[in-house]
């Protein structure tokens, strides 16, 4: 069995001039390390508020080591696609967040499952492959599945659980026994 490589997309306008705007008045430490989000939800979110201040807030309790060096942040998600649902497109927790990463500059790699070659198992192996990268933490936006669609998210976050990745749960159900959280209300421990 073969797990999907990863496509790696890194856009490098926008991490010039967010990083620029960013760091004006900040000391200019050097980037000694990288750490790796993983984002996962549901592919019917469609709250762009909330996936984007739920990432801000993460991102800057993160992006700063314990160094006080500033560290490199990398998105890591599952590539779903936009779902259409009685004519409405609901974009997903995946594209969101990516479009977060692009507008303050922030790198992201894409993990999409192969369905052609490993059929319904794609999911949990891209889910285990994602997990596999060195994740330092896993933002997750679950929300009840409609009919027809499956638990991929649940998967995700089980299987961080498993690698003991911390999961902090920003959708509107609890998901692998991690209870939901407003914006706000999460500060690193």
């Amino acid at each position: 069995m073969s797990l999907p490589v990863h496509e790696e997309v890194i856009n490098s306008d926008a991490v010039a001039a967010l990083e620029r705007e960013r760091l004006q008045g900040m000391p200019r430490w050097r980037v000694t390390s990288s750490r790796r989000f993983l984002v996962t939800g549901s592919r019917m979110w469609n709250d762009r508020e909330t996936i984007f201040a739920a990432l801000t807030e993460v991102y800057g309790q993160y992006c700063v080591g314990e160094d006080g060096r500033l560290v490199r942040v990398i998105l890591v998600h599952g590539a779903s696609r936009p779902v259409k649902i009685n004519e409405i497109l609901y974009p997903g927790a995946d594209q969101l967040a990516q479009e977060w990463a692009e507008a303050i500059g922030v790198r992201f790699e894409r993990y999409p499952a192969d369905w052609d070659v490993l059929g319904k198992r794609a999911g949990p192996a891209r889910n285990q492959n994602m997990v596999e990268q060195e994740i330092f933490i896993c933002v997750a936006f679950p929300q009840p599945p409609l009919p027809g669609h499956g638990w991929g998210t649940e998967d995700c976050v089980k299987r961080a659980l498993r690698k003991k990745i911390p999961v902090i749960n920003y959708g509107t159900v609890p998901v692998a026994g991690v209870q939901p959280q407003r914006v706000g209300q999460w500060h690193a421990g």
